[in-house]
């Protein structure tokens, strides 16, 4: 799409003259390769250019959230499509007992690369506000700087990281992958 006029052509190069170096590191602390950081940039100011109608009457906070969303998930995209995205380590394989997901810490649990996948695959079952989290908390993000990009608060997102925890407990053991009487 193209910038149709200059009030447009105007709000898209303050929009990126404010958060392009926010962009950066953000996309830099996700995917640690300046390449492919610069590339999210790129395609983040892109979206914020083919809907930059969106961005005329929001708030500063709403502008940054909203930039912010949009690298962060070009950035799990990325990630998924390179099969960078770590839940767990996959070093080793270890018997599954029933206290596994005790832990609110998933990312410490060493498991096999089958039951990795079915992990992988339930966490992007799960709706946005619960997988967003999940996957943000993966990249070692705090609960304060989670609460920041997403404009919501720690709290919340404590109560969604836990929620979605229960949520794929009871998927995998419900898919047969964890056995509660182990």
């Amino acid at each position: 799409m193209m910038i149709e006029n200059d009030d447009d052509r105007t709000l898209a190069e303050h929009l990126y003259i404010i958060y392009r170096d926010k962009v950066y590191n953000v996309a830099y602390k996700k995917l640690n390769n300046v390449a492919e950081s610069e590339d999210a940039v790129s395609e983040t100011f892109e979206r914020v250019v083919n809907h930059i109608s969106d961005f005329r009457d929001k708030s500063c906070n709403e502008t940054e959230g909203s930039i912010v969303l949009i690298v962060k998930n070009i950035c799990i995209d990325k990630l998924r499509r390179t099969k960078k995205i770590k839940f767990v380590s996959v070093d080793e394989k270890i018997n599954m007992d029933d206290d596994i997901f005790e832990t609110e810490d998933i990312s410490n649990i060493v498991i096999d690369e089958a039951m990795y996948e079915k992990i992988l695959d339930e966490v992007n079952s799960l709706s946005d506000e619960y997988k967003i989290v999940v996957m943000l908390k993966s990249k070692d993000y705090s609960n304060k700087e989670i609460s920041e990009m997403l404009n919501i608060s720690e709290e919340n997102v404590r109560v969604r990281y836990h929620r979605a925890i229960q949520k794929l407990k009871k998927k995998l053991i419900r898919g047969g992958e964890v056995n509660e009487d182990e």
